[in-house]
């Protein structure tokens, strides 16, 4: 009756269950290489669905330890379980086979009838190994071929939609053409860490007599007076430390 519920891998586990059935009741230290490597996924394919959803679990608890700032209690949680299981896993699968044996046999008194239902209740779940075999290739190639699906944003498209980012391109290259350009004097001849509060894409100018002016692009501040051609052509455009201003801009 046994090798009708134990299909697979048959003699490994009527040997492992004929061991089993020569110790005294409880619970049998046998170390099982697939429920190491699988956990959970080998207890489904087992059809023992309660091991199956207690990994689950402490997945589950694991995960929120360890997102609760608790890592190493949260491994604890998975680690441990899974090598008791493991070391239990052959013991555990036997008391399931002998529980479905006894619970046929108390409901089915004919013997062919009876092997047939055990060939029904018994072996695996087969589609277990496609389901959780295919997994891994479906994420590998959605990770290859999502991202080239996706559009390439465009240096223009980018900067199009980011009125600063122009703005700031705009000045990053003046011309000695001013139309537009506006310039306010900061009342100062000393660089300071001030000069960084400027609104984006301003630029500076050192009169002769060591002034430092702003120079504005187009729009920021058209109230102001208007550039002077050199200053925008030959202004610098931040200041950190001691950094040294143009000296180019024409006599006050």
């Amino acid at each position: 009756m046994r090798q009708s519920l134990a299909k697979k891998n048959r003699i490994y586990y009527l040997t492992k269950f004929e061991q089993f059935d020569q110790q005294p009741l409880g619970l049998i230290a046998s170390w099982n290489w697939p429920a190491f490597f699988c956990g959970g996924v080998w207890a489904i394919y087992r059809k023992m669905y309660g091991w199956f959803f207690a990994f689950w679990g402490i997945a589950t608890v694991s995960s929120v330890l360890e997102k609760a700032g608790s890592p190493g209690i949260g491994a604890l949680v998975f680690f441990g379980p899974w090598i008791a299981f493991t070391v239990y896993a052959n013991s555990l699968y036997h008391g399931r086979v002998k529980k479905k044996i006894a619970m046929a046999q108390l409901s089915i008194k004919d013997t062919p009838k009876l092997l047939e239902y055990l060939k029904y209740k018994g072996g695996v779940h087969t589609w277990v190994i496609w389901v959780f075999g295919l997994l891994p290739i479906i994420g590998i190639l959605a990770a290859i071929i999502i991202p080239m699906l996706q559009p390439v944003p465009t240096p223009h498209s980018s900067s199009s939609k980011n009125p600063i980012t122009r703005q700031s391109q705009s000045a990053s290259s003046p011309s000695y053409e001013s139309e537009g350009w506006t310039q306010e004097s900061t009342g100062s001849t000393e660089v300071g860490p001030w000069l960084d509060y400027s609104p984006p894409g301003t630029r500076f100018c050192r009169y002769a007599d060591r002034t430092i002016y702003r120079v504005y692009p187009p729009g920021v501040k058209p109230d102001a007076e208007k550039a002077n051609p050199f200053c925008v052509g030959d202004s610098t455009l931040r200041f950190r430390g001691q950094t040294t201003v143009s000296e180019k801009g024409p006599t006050s």
